[in-house]
C-alpha cells in the first residue's frame, strides 16, 4: 500500500490516479506493518500452517482509489491512463534497473514500483487468508492517501486549496 503514499499510483500534487491496462482491474494492496503483523503470527502460530498464504489489506481498483482520493481529500482526482503496452512495461523495468544506480535509503525504488504495476496485472489469488488471525486490523486505502496527500500538499478535506 505503499505505493499509495508516494508519486507512482496516486500523484497528490497533480491530482491523479495512473494506472495501465484497465481502471477497474481491482489490484490487491498491503502494507508493510500489516505484512510484518501477519508474518509475526504465522511464525507464532502452533498449528500446521499452510505452505502459501494470501492476503490483501485491499482489494482496489484504479476507479475506486480516484473515488476514495476525492472522498477523502476533498479535491477531484482524475484517471490517467499510462499509454504503455506490458510487453513495454517489462522493457522499462529492465532499463531502469540497468540504468538507475542502488540507493540504499530507498526502500522501494522506482524499478520496483513498476515491478508491482506490471504484476498487479497478472497475478491475484483467488482467496485470501486475511481472516486467519483476527487481530490484526488492515489499513485501508484511505488513510494512506489522506495522509500522504496532507504531507505532499498539506492540507486535507476540510481545506480545498493551500
Amino acid at each position: 500500500m505503499e505505493l499509495l503514499g508516494g508519486a507512482f499510483l496516486v500523484r497528490y500534487k497533480q491530482k491523479e490516479i495512473a494506472y495501465f491496462g484497465s481502471s477497474t482491474h481491482k489490484m490487491d494492496f498491503t502494507t508493510y506493518k500489516n505484512t510484518a503483523d501477519y508474518t509475526a503470527a504465522v511464525c507464532m502460530d502452533t498449528g500446521r500452517t499452510p505452505k502459501c498464504l494470501h492476503i490483501a489489506g485491499s482489494q482496489t481498483s484504479p476507479k475506486e482509489l480516484q473515488e476514495i482520493a476525492s472522498s477523502v481529500t476533498g479535491v477531484r482526482h482524475r484517471l490517467v491512463w499510462m499509454m504503455v503496452p506490458y510487453w513495454l512495461l517489462l522493457v522499462i523495468i529492465w532499463v531502469l534497473k540497468v540504468m538507475i544506480p542502488y540507493d540504499e535509503e530507498d526502500v522501494t525504488p522506482i524499478w520496483q514500483k513498476f515491478q508491482y504495476a506490471y504484476c498487479f496485472k497478472f497475478i491475484q489469488p483467488e482467496t485470501l487468508d486475511n481472516s486467519r488471525y483476527k487481530n490484526i486490523t488492515w489499513t485501508q486505502p484511505a488513510e494512506v492517501i489522506l495522509e500522504a496527500h496532507v504531507e505532499a500538499d498539506g492540507y486535507g478535506p476540510d481545506k480545498k486549496d493551500k
